[in-house]
Formats: C-alpha cells, structure tokens, sequence
C-alpha cells in the first residue's frame, strides 16, 4: 500500500503515530510526538527505515519491536526522553546495519548481545547514561564505522578487542569512566580508516604510543582521498530505498560542534583532560589532513614538534595545561588554517615567533608560561633577555656594591695621606740633618 511515509518536519503531535505495515520506509523526526512507542511488532515486518527521531517521546522501548523486525536496517530513536535499559534484542537484529539511540534517559549496561553475522555499521548511544564495560560482542560487527558511546557513565579499561575494528571512521568515548593504558605497547594496531578519535574526559594514563598513532594512514596523506573530497559518510544501498546521513558531535575550538554532515576528509584527535605522559609522539606531525588536534590538560613533557608545520591544514591546536617545555616552534606561524591557538600554562619559554597567523591571537593563548615574551603577551623580550650589571642588581645588592666603592676610595684617599706624610717626613729629617752639619762645621 505505501512504500515511502515520510513526514518529518511538522507539528504532529499523535499519541499513536500511524505505522502502515507495508511501508519500508517510515520518517516522523522532528515532530511533536510524545506518546510511549506503541506495540509496534505486526507494523515492522517490511520496514527496513524507521526513525523517530527529536520529539518527546516517553517511556522504554518495548521488546515487542524485535519480535517480526527480520529486515529493519536503520533504527534511530534519538532525541526523546526514552528510559529505560536497551533491550538485548536489539543488538541481535542481523539485519540492523544503524541504531541511533543518543540523547535519551538510557541506563543500565550496553546489552552484550551483538551476534557472529553483525552487519552495523553504526552505533550511536551518546548522550545517556549507560554504565559498565564495553561489551565484547561488538568485535562481531566487523564493518562497524561509527561507535559513538561518548557522555555516558562506561567504566573499565581499554578493550584490546578495538584494535581487530579496522573498518573504524569514528570512534568516540569521550566522558566516560574509562582508565588504564590506551593501547598496548605489544599488540598489532588496524586503524587505516579512523578519521574522528576522541577519547577526551576519561582517567587513561601512561604514554601515548607511537605505534598507535602509525596505525592512523587515512590522516597521514591528503592525496589518498583522491577524487572523494566530497563525499559524505552514510550508509545507503543503491538497490533499496535506505538512506542514512551521519551526524557526529565534535569538540572544535572549545565548543561542541555537530557535523551534520561527516566528509570523509574531516580528521580529529582529542586526547585531552587524561592523565597521558611523556612527549608527544613525533609520528602525529605527519597526519597532513589533520583539522583538530586536542591534547590539553594532561602531563605531557618535552618540546612541541617542529615537525607540526607539516599540518597545512589544522584549523585548531590546544596543547595547553601540561608540562611542555623549550621554544614555541617558528613552524606553526606559517599554518595559515590556523584559526584557534592554546598553548597556556606550561613551561615554554623565549620569544613568540612573529608571523602574520600566530600574532592574531589573545594573551589568553600564551597565559601561565613565565619564560615567555613577546607580542601579544605585555612582557618586552629585549628587557628580559640581557641586562647590564647595574641594571640585574637588585636594591640590597646597588647598596652593597656602593659601600664598597666608597670603602675601595677611602682606602685610596687613607694611603695616599699616610704615604704622603711618610714622603714629607723624611725630606723635613733630611733637610734638618743637612743644617745641623752645616752648624757644627762653622764653630
């Protein structure tokens, strides 16, 4: 009877949304609907599309929308006020290649019920407040892209599983519970696709490692997206009538930005607010297509990479709140892109380089290194590099330095009066002497 219902972008506001049984499409985003989903298993049973998305829907979702769902691809219930824990029969719906649960009142554990024949290539459960591991089973979807389970309450440490994911675009975990040790120093890391990493606002600690980040080939070379400059992440298939653009939320000169739509060009590391040590890996100073690059607040040591000069195309770097030290590279005044700057609060010192990019932004930028000067920060380099003596001295050691002087020239003045008076004594003795024997001949 219908194949296609889409309304999204009214002002509906049914209690029970119309479900037609033959449709394989279904869009009610953006309405006003605001009912508990209703028993909704005999309406799916073609429908491969169903979206529900930014109303105000109540309630949990009932497991009766698993129980005929043999051919539903793309599922997206985000943006209500749905409770609840996930159903584990979601997850086990072969067919399911999107699920889109993200801004919700979810709690409870990510269901760990992904099976061997996964086809998701998306899973969307930002935004909620799931708790617990990371399930194992979602190694099973093998041609997964997106896993977004960033603003939840996850805990544990980092799953070695992750790196067997090599179909990964978009990978974020970013305010969670995580801890432990990103990656692990002696496995084989498979990321030659990821283009979004942000794992910001977690407890991971230890060193960032090199071999991690090599693993990164989609950031390293501009010139491999080739004729793709254009193309948009989604997940369509030409024979059916499923469409799905993918939005992401990124972090973008401190302020959360969400990528409506995903290029496959746009590139992203947010490492920051962990406990990482050590340098900066010198590998990351290659990603070329890099537009952010985030690893603010944490305990990061060593110099920052002239090698970053290469990153012609980073828009935003924050380095701030570590422990950096030596000169800010004159390389990062020639990043034309370069529209949003922070290096405060670390150990850098010496002059800012001048460059018409770099001198564009606030003190703010600089702020909390004490070594530094230059414009724009008030501190004069020339008046703080090389002082004269005089000028280096402080009040109490001029004062010193005068009361030697004038001990050093009254030493001078006190002998010379004595040798003086020794040169006028003994010419008045000898001149005494000389009339005495001239008295004594004359009588």
């Amino acid at each position: 009877m219908f194949s296609i219902v889409d309304l999204h972008f009214n002002k509906l506001q049914w209690k029970n949304p119309f479900l037609p049984s033959s449709s394989e499409f279904l869009d009610y985003s953006s309405n006003n609907i605001t009912s508990m989903i209703p028993n909704i298993s005999t309406s799916l049973k073609a429908t491969k599309f169903l979206s529900l998305s930014r109303n105000q829907i109540t309630g949990e979702i009932p497991s009766s929308i698993c129980h005929e769902a043999f051919v539903l691809e793309v599922l997206d219930l985000s943006y209500n006020n749905l409770s609840g824990p996930i159903p584990p029969c979601l997850g086990s719906i072969e067919s399911l290649t999107v699920l889109d649960l993200r801004g919700n009142n979810f709690h409870g554990n990510i269901p760990d019920t992904f099976p061997k024949k996964c086809n998701m290539m998306s899973l969307n459960l930002n935004g909620n407040k799931l708790e617990g591991p990371l399930p194992r089973s979602i190694a099973n979807c093998k041609m997964l892209e997106v896993l977004d389970l960033g603003n939840n309450k996850l805990a544990g440490n980092f799953q070695y599983w992750l790196n067997s994911m090599s179909m990964l675009r978009v990978l974020v975990l970013r305010s969670n519970k995580l801890h432990g040790a990103w990656g692990n120093q002696g496995a084989k890391y498979n990321f030659p696709l990821l283009q979004i990493i942000d794992i910001s606002s977690n407890n991971f600690s230890g060193t960032l490692s090199k071999n991690w980040f090599s693993s990164l080939k989609t950031m390293m070379v501009k010139e491999a997206h080739g004729n793709n400059e254009n193309q948009i992440l989604s997940f369509n298939n030409p024979s059916r009538v499923i469409y799905y653009q993918q939005t992401v939320t990124v972090r973008s000169k401190g302020i959360d930005l969400e990528l409506i739509k995903v290029l496959t060009i746009f590139t992203s590391i947010d490492f920051s607010n962990n406990k990482f040590e050590g340098k900066i890996p010198e590998g990351v100073a290659y990603f070329t297509s890099l537009r952010i690059l985030n690893f603010s607040g944490n305990a990061l040591t060593g110099s920052i990479p002239s090698a970053f000069g290469n990153l012609t195309d980073l828009e935003s770097l924050d380095l701030s709140r570590n422990k950096l030290t030596g000169e800010i590279p004159s390389q990062l005044a020639t990043l034309s892109f370069l529209s949003f700057l922070n290096l405060s609060f670390n150990n850098l010192e010496g002059k800012i380089p001048s460059g018409s990019q770099i001198q564009t932004f606030e003190p703010s930028s600089f702020e909390g290194n004490a070594e530094l000067c230059g414009f724009p920060l008030p501190k004069n380099c020339s008046s703080s590099i090389i002082e004269s003596p005089q000028n280096s001295l402080n009040s109490e050691d001029k004062f010193d330095w005068v009361l030697l002087v004038l001990a050093f020239l009254g030493f001078v003045v006190g002998a010379g009066m004595v040798i003086g008076l020794q040169f006028f004594w003994k010419k008045g003795r000898d001149w005494a002497n000389e009339r005495m024997n001239k008295i004594l001949k004359i009588t």
